[in-house]
């Protein structure tokens, strides 16, 4: 099925070509003979192939597609130069994008390089800074800074990734987003977004898209104010429209999403947006365990224990007074078998009972007072008390820990791996920039596709 696709795809990417076989974009010379269409087909096969395979291809290469350029020409029509052309630049560029070279992002180093570590060559090093900073093959510029030996150096290195930032913002946004939406896994696809309208009559298809373009325009807007971590985790600006203005108590006029302040004391950053928080919840209720383990894992880099193969029932208690969400899971404390878990994470959770499964803002539920206090638990000082979200996203943006801990999730997004000890050093060191820069995102970019390890791969052969 995946080769049937290919092949349907590169035929649709070979007609398309096929239409542009004229005049301005091929010179008279082009059509006044078979011989001036294959010069000019060279010539189109070392471009196209350049940036198809990101990268020079060579002359043995060259041949190759031209002997396919040579096969497509003779189906065109007799006595036509630009059609056959056209018919051999088909057959072509569907050889260029059903190629492994073009299809495969290698980084496998120098070919006499069997084992062990080994460093990226240029090109598959303009690939990796790439992709990893705007998710696009590299563009001219770079590699010709690749071809030119011009990515030796971690100055050399930096400048590229700056300039790549400043050249696409809308590309580097889009990859922001995504990092942002799958390190705190935002997922609008999740069975918990199927949320229950008995308990969330405002809910709706429409209103999901709504809180889905909001964090797109939220990440937007904080790349281009810096793009710290402080201001993701504290920022007291949301953008809100018609549609979402009821989730944040609010009344807005406007049918599209609009840069606002929002109630004092009630939101912070990214956590406490609706995306997070429904996310991180249940259909028909919110939830402490989901929320704190996002905590945990994802700002403090701590492996939560696994779920219990059998869970012992829970003691017999009074449940006639029990009203509010955090009441039912406090229930984990009344055994040690649950504690011993839950006490890692649950206090972390509790922070974000101001916000019902869609992120609303509520005050009371069932008629009881919202307790949000908790406290960060694991910080290497010791547990911090909090008393809301608002004050908990404060202090996880100003601790070493969070911090240290974000740099990890850039390095396992941007490098594609999870760190080992052997990499503890550089993320140290990634760190230690990250803090000394503002704690910028860009800069913790630079730092890391500057460093060694960026650069390093390791090859393990295999076999019977």
């Amino acid at each position: 099925a995946y080769v049937d696709a290919l092949r349907t795809m590169a035929q649709g990417v070979g007609a398309a070509y096929r239409q542009t076989v004229a005049a301005p974009a091929f010179t008279a010379d082009c059509f006044a003979s078979d011989e001036g269409a294959r010069a000019c087909a060279d010539k189109t096969i070392r471009d196209l192939g350049r940036r198809a395979f990101r990268r020079t291809i060579d002359d043995r290469e060259v041949t190759a597609l031209l002997a396919v350029y040579d096969a497509g020409r003779d189906t065109g029509p007799d006595g036509d130069v630009a059609g056959r052309m056209a018919a051999g630049m088909d057959y072509t560029v569907r050889a260029l994008v059903q190629s492994p070279h073009f299809i495969f992002r290698t980084e496998l180093g120098p070919t006499d390089v069997t084992s062990g570590p080994s460093s990226l060559t240029p090109f598959e090093l303009a690939s990796a800074l790439s992709y990893g900073i705007i998710a696009s093959p590299p563009d001219a510029d770079l590699l010709a800074a690749a071809e030119g030996n011009q990515l030796a150096t971690p100055d050399q290195i930096g400048a590229q990734v700056r300039r790549l930032i400043a050249a696409r913002p809308d590309r580097f946004k889009a990859m922001v987003s995504d990092f942002v939406t799958e390190w705190l896994s935002i997922d609008f696809d999740k069975p918990a977004w199927t949320k229950d309208t008995t308990f969330y009559p405002l809910f709706s298809t429409a209103l999901k898209t709504t809180f889905q373009q909001e964090t797109q325009a939220f990440l937007g807007d904080w790349v281009d104010g810096g793009s710290t971590l402080s201001a993701l985790l504290t920022s007291t600006d949301g953008f809100v429209s018609s549609a979402n203005a009821p989730v944040y108590g609010m009344t807005s006029s406007s049918a599209t999403l609009q840069k606002t302040p929002l109630p004092a004391g009630q939101r912070a950053g990214i956590l406490t947006q609706p995306s997070f928080l429904g996310s991180a919840a249940h259909i028909d209720g919110s939830s402490p365990v989901y929320r704190g383990l996002a905590i945990m894992s994802q700002f403090l880099c701590k492996v939560p224990p696994p779920v219990p193969a059998v869970v012992p029932p829970l003691p017999t208690i009074d449940k006639s007074n029990i009203k509010t969400t955090r009441q039912r899971y406090q229930l984990h404390a009344t055994a040690a078998f649950c504690a011993a878990c839950h006490s890692q994470f649950d206090p972390m959770g509790f922070t974000f009972e101001n916000y019902d499964g869609i992120g609303a803002w509520r005050s009371q539920e069932n008629g009881m007072p919202i307790d949000s206090s908790g406290a960060i638990v694991g910080l290497t000082g010791g547990d911090k008390p909090v008393a809301n979200a608002v004050e908990m996203a404060q202090a996880l943006a100003a601790s070493p820990d969070v911090q240290s801990c974000f740099a990890r999730q850039v390095f396992r997004f941007d490098i594609g791996r999870t760190e080992t000890d052997a990499d503890s050093c550089a993320v140290d060191q990634y760190t230690t920039a990250f803090t000394d820069k503002g704690l910028d995102l860009r800069e913790l970019l630079v730092a890391i596709a500057s460093s060694p390890t960026f650069q390093t791969r390791t090859a393990i052969m295999g076999g019977p």
